[in-house]
């Protein structure tokens, strides 16, 4: 028997074949609610709604999925509020394969058949069963404050809501597992509350936040083994944000999954590679090409990913070619960590040495730099790349900039 530590699923993803890719992409959008992005790869794009994520790959010349029978059928995804979502999809005229129904194992569920003829069963326990949590109830004024900081600002969705003049009441609050309750007003109970939020990644939280609402205190890693920042809501009550510290730099421990396709399915492999939701990367040059694909690896992985070059939304771009931070930046974020766009030009040391201070005052640290920028493209004498100027212009231009920015960390 296995005896060593048990290894954990994260991040479920599933994978399809598709003839005609953008008719797919359509129909997932607009009939099923997901959104579409891109993955670097013409031939493959990401569909995602809430923690669903379906990689859809174009195969043009292998057999529909309706002629596959019961191979057609290859997602069961629960979820919470059944009805609705199988009132929304109605509404929008899918092909159901099974109406919404209360099963004997103790699910309701109903089916749908997509575009392409996969098969998927959507399913949640009758009476939204699930597990039991406690909800702190924080004390207020004005329930439209209250709306406007935990809805407005700390982006939470409202559960419930009862009020009779706008003013007083009760308000429901989530973001993802997070529950709050707002009582206004909340007579016969202390003020000043406190209350801790347990989230994946103090860091993410923080950068979300820190330009809409005034934090009290910056991420710090605590002594007792977690990392955390303070913000206060708009009646004084202190809202405690918390998450695991890295167990150790430069990376935390890895907890390994498997990130894309096998050979055979795709023209390329990906590796294993370790969760890396608590690192704080910066990869230069990432643009387009390596840069642009280390930054995409790193984003699948869950790392908050800086992303850096000169190629911006709305901007030319080197020698006019495609790719841009900003687009990189969303990609990271698409694929499961967060991307940051900064535009920096690493041949100009107060550009880098503003790249690295940014990255102190947000995390205080950097746990992984990938120096992959260089500036010859700009230098006729490094074409057709003679080897002299190629690693004069490759230095010159960035990678000892770097190294001598990410000392200020």
């Amino acid at each position: 028997m296995h005896q060593g530590p048990a290894g954990k699923l994260v991040h479920p993803r599933y994978v399809i074949a598709v003839k005609d890719l953008a008719r797919s992409a359509a129909f997932y959008r607009d009939v099923l609610g997901f959104t579409v992005h891109e993955m670097g790869d013409p031939g493959w794009r990401w569909f995602q709604r809430d923690a669903c994520a379906i990689l859809a790959g174009e195969c043009p010349d292998a057999l529909r999925a309706a002629e596959l029978g019961d191979h057609s059928y290859f997602a069961y995804i629960e979820v919470d509020g059944v009805d609705a979502l199988h009132a929304e999809l109605v509404r929008r005229g899918v092909e159901r394969t099974k109406p919404l129904c209360d099963e004997p194992w103790g699910m309701r569920e109903f089916g749908i058949r997509t575009i392409d003829g996969h098969r998927l069963m959507f399913g949640a326990r009758p009476g939204g069963a699930r597990t039991e949590q406690a909800v702190p109830v924080l004390p207020g004024d004005d329930l439209r404050a209250a709306r406007a900081f935990y809805v407005g600002a700390l982006g939470f969705s409202v559960r419930y809501e009862s009020t009779e003049d706008g003013r007083s009441g009760i308000l429901g609050l989530e973001r993802g597992t997070l529950r709050l309750t707002i009582d206004c007003p909340m007579a016969g109970h202390g003020r000043d509350a406190c209350v801790s939020l347990e989230v994946d990644s103090v860091d993410r939280y923080y950068l979300d936040w820190r330009d809409r609402v005034a934090i009290l205190r910056p991420p710090k890693d605590e002594p007792w083994g977690a990392r955390t920042f303070d913000l206060a809501d708009p009646f004084g009550n202190t809202i405690f944000v918390i998450s695991a510290a890295p167990a150790s730099m430069p990376l935390p421990a890895a907890r390994l999954r498997t990130v894309g396709r096998e050979a055979g399915d795709a023209p390329r492999r990906r590796e294993e590679m370790a969760e890396m939701t608590s690192v704080i990367a910066l990869v230069t040059g990432a643009s387009r090409g390596a840069g642009r694909g280390i930054a995409l690896e790193l984003g699948a992985a869950g790392a908050i990913v800086y992303v850096t070059g000169r190629s911006v939304a709305g901007g030319p771009t080197t020698d006019s070619v495609p790719g841009t931070i900003d687009q990189t930046a969303r990609d990271v974020s698409a694929r499961g960590g967060l991307g940051i766009a900064v535009r920096c030009d690493h041949t100009d040391d107060a550009n880098v040495g503003a790249l690295f201070d940014r990255v102190r005052r947000d995390h205080g640290r950097l746990d992984l730099l990938v120096n992959n920028v260089w500036g010859g493209y700009e230098d006729p004498a490094c074409r057709p790349l003679p080897i002299k100027p190629f690693w004069s212009s490759l230095f010159i231009s960035g990678t000892a900039c770097s190294r001598r920015g990410s000392a200020r960390i």
